[in-house]
């Protein structure tokens, strides 16, 4: 029962972590970029409306930019190492998402983690509630 609830854990939990990171892809995207003729764009498309209701600066999204370039190259390493075991490749992509999440909090300002935390919450209410409803 507990290796249940442990695995559920880290599963939601690097689940959350790669979400954060497609959502960081639609915020930084540019002109021209996301969804045509109010098509919905797909999942990524909630995590960029998380992301704009922040009302990022010009600074903040180049440094988001970074950190999830930083990752993702990151992430091909961890992924494409022959030598790591599944198990330990799980462990260091988890690793890797905390880190990454701790970078982007960073940058924002209390304001903006407080409605990060308010739109995760929500966001995760509301996918529990469309599993229960399975």
């Amino acid at each position: 029962m507990r290796t249940i609830k442990t695995a559920t854990v880290v599963i939601a939990t690097i689940a959350s972590g790669i979400t954060l990171l497609n959502i960081l892809g639609v915020a930084n995207a540019g002109p021209g970029a996301g969804p045509k003729d109010g098509k919905m764009g797909g999942r990524r498309m909630g995590g960029g409306r998380m992301y704009q209701q922040l009302n990022l600066t010009d600074a903040q999204k180049t440094q988001m930019k970074t950190i999830q370039t930083d990752a993702m190259k990151q992430r091909q390493t961890i992924t494409g190492n022959k030598a790591l075991t599944e198990d330990q490749k799980k462990d260091q992509m988890k690793s890797l998402m905390k880190s990454t999440m701790g970078k982007i909090e960073g940058i924002l300002t209390a304001d903006q983690k407080k409605q990060l935390e308010k739109a995760k919450t929500e966001r995760r209410s509301k996918m529990q509630s469309a599993r229960a409803a399975k």
